[in-house]
């Protein structure tokens, strides 16, 4: 079976404090989903593996979180060693791979921060 999305309906709660600046945001979901491939076109569940069963957060990465520059220094070795091996192999997922690597020096690099 090819890739597939998972469509669900809800809503986005978003605080701002007294000064209007931003604070958080929350995704609440509702009980309706879907299921579709990737032209669009709604799948029944007994095609899908696992029959959508499967759960997922719905966590949103927020503007106002610390990142932990440990662990961002941490995923971007284990991710460079990914890079190299599929550069190695000749993958068309290494310009990906690359892409995310890249993102990530830019956030360390653009934030200034102490990568241990």
């Amino acid at each position: 079976m090819a890739n597939f999305n998972k469509v669900t309906n809800g809503y986005v709660v978003q605080t701002f404090d007294d000064k209007g600046d931003f604070v958080e945001q929350e995704f609440i979901a509702d009980d309706e989903v879907a299921f579709e491939n990737e032209y669009g076109e709604t799948l029944n569940l007994k095609e899908l593996p696992k029959q959508g069963d499967e759960y997922f957060s719905f966590d949103m990465l927020q503007k106002s979180m610390d990142i932990d520059c440990h662990l961002l220094g941490d995923q971007l070795g284990s991710l460079c060693e990914v890079e190299v091996l599929l550069a190695e192999m000749g993958s068309p997922y290494h310009e990906h791979v690359t892409g995310i690597c890249n993102l990530i020096r830019a956030i360390i690099h653009e934030k200034k921060l102490p990568i241990a």
